[in-house]
């Protein structure tokens, strides 16, 4: 199997968001999964310009919320990336209680992939709708919930 440049990697990820934006069609959902799955080729330059080009199409995206939502994940990525790991504090198992939530009440016969995580002794919690498997969405929300603590313990 052929090795891509990693510059290359990034340019065909920055196409592919063009062509799902400029389609506003069926192909978003594809074209959001495939770039969250190669998201260590994207800069957070690119991040950030998919955002301002999501801003500027305005109310013309007939799947406003899907593209959103994709916003609000480059936003939490270029957190992620800036952030440390280590400076975030460890969960105690027993003191966070997981809930699943239906993200899209529309979807009557499935099960719900949303999560929210609680954190029992301080009340805070986050929730997670942005995948559709369920244990990335109890990953990415539990990521969330670290971030709110320590946010907390910083006050």
């Amino acid at each position: 199997m052929t090795q891509i440049d990693p510059k290359d990697a990034e340019t065909m990820l920055v196409c592919t968001f063009r062509y799902a934006l400029g389609r506003q069609s069926y192909i978003t959902a594809e074209a959001v999964d495939f770039i969250k799955r190669y998201k260590e080729y994207v800069s957070d330059a690119f991040l950030e310009q998919f955002c301002s080009d999501i801003a500027q199409q305005g109310e013309k995206l007939p799947d406003r919320e899907h593209w959103l939502r994709f916003v609000t994940w480059c936003h939490g990525e270029i957190d992620r990336r800036h952030q440390p790991e280590e400076e975030l504090p460890e969960l105690n198992a027993g003191h966070i209680q997981v809930r699943y939530i239906n993200a899209t009440p529309s979807l009557v016969n499935q099960n719900p992939a949303g999560v929210r995580v609680t954190h029992l002794p301080s009340g805070l919690f986050a929730d997670s709708t942005e995948h559709r498997s369920r244990h990335k969405n109890r990953m990415s929300a539990i990521y969330l919930l670290r971030k709110k603590l320590a946010e907390e313990g910083k006050k």
